[in-house]
C-alpha cells in the first residue's frame, strides 16, 4: 500500500511549472479537440490564461475554433459584428453575463486572433440586440412572409424569456410556448435562404436551436437539465460537420467537460459534452481541469468569496504546497491519479467541495498559484435583467 509520502513524491515528479504553454505540445500535437474547464465561471485568471491557451493552440498547432459555453448563433456572429461595433459592446450583447469581464477583450481585439473563429454550444438565448442584428444580416435572403415571421416568432421568444428569467414566474406559459414553438416549426419548414449552403445550414441550426430552447422549458428541471446537456452535445456535432476538418477548443465550466460521470450526473443520468465526445472520439480529445490553489472568485453574483482549503486532500492545496508558481499535472498512466481527491468547484453562492478521482475526469489538471476575480466591464439595464448564470 503506497503512503502518503510517496503519493505526494511522485506529484512533485509529475507536476510542470508553469511558464508558458509550450509544456501542452506533445499533449495535443495529435489531437482534433481540446476542452478546457474551469471550477468557477467567477476567476479573472482563467478568461486570460485560456485565452494564452487558445494563442498558443492556433499559432502553434492551427486550432482555429473556439466552442463557448454561450448561445451558438450569437458567438458566431459576434466576431462579424465587431468590425461595426465597438468589442465592448458586442461582448456584452452576444455573450452570456459571465463573459462580460476585460480579460475576454483579447478575443476580439488583438490582431493574433482575427483568424479566430467564435461559436457556441448551448441553446440559451442572449440578448435582442445580438437576434436583431442577425436578423439584418439575412433580411435580404428572406422572402418578405418569412421575415415577418421570423420576427414575430423572435419577439415572443423574448418575452418568454424574459418572463422565465423571473424570480415569480408566471403561471400557465405553457400555450405561450407551444405558440411560439409552431412559428419555429413553420419557419423551419417553408423559410429557405437564398444563396451559399452554409448560410441556409447556419439558419435551420438557429431555428433548430430555438425550438430546443423552447422544448427544453417545457420540461421540469431535472429534465432540462439532462436536455441541455444533450443539446449542447449536438450542437458540438454538429459543429464537427460545419467546420470539417478544422481543430475545436472548448471552452466551459468542468461540469460541462469531464469526460467521466460523478454520482450526481449518473443518478439523473445527465452525459455531458465532455463524457458523450469520450464515447464517440476518445482519441481525439485532451482535457484539461482548470482549478485554483488560493486567492478570490466570484459567486454567480459577483460575491467575492475567498478560497480556503483546509482538507489535506485538497488536491490544489497539494499543488500549492509543492511550488512557488502554478502546476500543470498530467493525469494519463499517474498512480495518485486514481485516488479520490478534494477539489473545490463553485455552486450557486460560494464554492464547495467535491470529491472525484481525477483521472476519470481529466486527461490533465492546471492548478493556478494565487487568483483573482474578473475585471468586469460596466453593465446596462439591458444586460441587469439578465439571471446570473451557475453552470
Amino acid at each position: 500500500m503506497r503512503n502518503n509520502q510517496e503519493t505526494l513524491q511522485e506529484i512533485r515528479e509529475s507536476a510542470i511549472e508553469v511558464d508558458n504553454y509550450n509544456l501542452l505540445n506533445s499533449y495535443v500535437s495529435d489531437k482534433q479537440i481540446v476542452l478546457l474547464g474551469e471550477s468557477s465561471h467567477g476567476v479573472g485568471d482563467y478568461f486570460s490564461e485560456k485565452i494564452k491557451i487558445i494563442k498558443y493552440l492556433h499559432e502553434h498547432h492551427g486550432f482555429n475554433i473556439v466552442v463557448f459555453e454561450n448561445g451558438l448563433i450569437e458567438s458566431t456572429i459576434s466576431k462579424e459584428r465587431t468590425s461595426l461595433e465597438e468589442p465592448e459592446l458586442v461582448l456584452k450583447q452576444h455573450f452570456m453575463n459571465i463573459y462580460h469581464n476585460e480579460e475576454m477583450l483579447p478575443l476580439l481585439k488583438e490582431s493574433w486572433a482575427q483568424n479566430l473563429i467564435l461559436t457556441g454550444m448551448d441553446v440559451q438565448p442572449i440578448y435582442r440586440e445580438a437576434s436583431e442584428f442577425y436578423i439584418q444580416t439575412i433580411k435580404s435572403k428572406l422572402d418578405v412572409v418569412s421575415y415577418e415571421l421570423l420576427q414575430n416568432a423572435e419577439n415572443q421568444h423574448f418575452e418568454l424569456y424574459e418572463q422565465l428569467l423571473k424570480t415569480q414566474k408566471p403561471k400557465n406559459l405553457k400555450p405561450l410556448l407551444i405558440n411560439c414553438l409552431k412559428s419555429y416549426n413553420e419557419l423551419l419548414d417553408k423559410a429557405h435562404l437564398k444563396g451559399e449552403l452554409q448560410h441556409t445550414m447556419l439558419f435551420n441550426k438557429f431555428l433548430g436551436n430555438r425550438i430546443d430552447w423552447l422544448n427544453l422549458n417545457l420540461k421540469g428541471l431535472f429534465t432540462s437539465g439532462i436536455m441541455r446537456a444533450q443539446y449542447m452535445y449536438k450542437n458540438v456535432e454538429w459543429l464537427l460537420k460545419f467546420y470539417r476538418g478544422e481543430k475545436l477548443i472548448i471552452w466551459a465550466h468542468n461540469f460541462h467537460i469531464r469526460k467521466g460521470q460523478t454520482w450526481i450526473t449518473k443518478l439523473l443520468h445527465i452525459q455531458n459534452v465532455g463524457y458523450s465526445l469520450q464515447k464517440t472520439m476518445r482519441e481525439e480529445c485532451f482535457t484539461i481541469g482548470l482549478y485554483a490553489g488560493s486567492g478570490h472568485v466570484a459567486s454567480p453574483y459577483r460575491n467575492e468569496i475567498e478560497i480556503q482549503l483546509h482538507n489535506k486532500h485538497h488536491l490544489e492545496k497539494i499543488c500549492n504546497e509543492i511550488s512557488e508558481q502554478s502546476v500543470f499535472l498530467p493525469l494519463i498512466g499517474k498512480k495518485f491519479s486514481t485516488k479520490k481527491w478534494v477539489l473545490l468547484e463553485s455552486s450557486l453562492n460560494s464554492n464547495l467541495p467535491k470529491g472525484i478521482v481525477p483521472q476519470k475526469h481529466y486527461d490533465a489538471i492546471i492548478c493556478y498559484k494565487n487568483v483573482r476575480l474578473p475585471t468586469y466591464l460596466a453593465s446596462n439595464k439591458t444586460l441587469n435583467n439578465e439571471s446570473a448564470e451557475n453552470n
